[in-house]
């Protein structure tokens, strides 16, 4: 199960591989963890090496020191 995703845990997206810091979560920015979130598939905002990206939920992993 995955676990619940907050601003601030390091992600990495499935389809490119590119990693990056949550910065919001939602279509306006307006939460700060998934759990508060209505949509069982919200927009993520990220922060990555290459600038600010929107990834999909379920296309986006938290990276732990397990899977690292």
């Amino acid at each position: 199960m995955k676990s619940s995703m907050k601003v601030g845990d390091l992600v990495r997206e499935y389809f490119s591989g590119l990693h990056g810091v949550v910065l919001a979560i939602g279509y306006n920015c307006e939460y700060k963890d998934y759990l508060e979130s209505p949509s069982l598939n919200p927009e993520v905002h990220v922060l990555t090496p290459n600038g600010r990206r929107v990834w999909s939920y379920k296309t986006v992993e938290i990276l732990t020191d397990e899977n690292l």
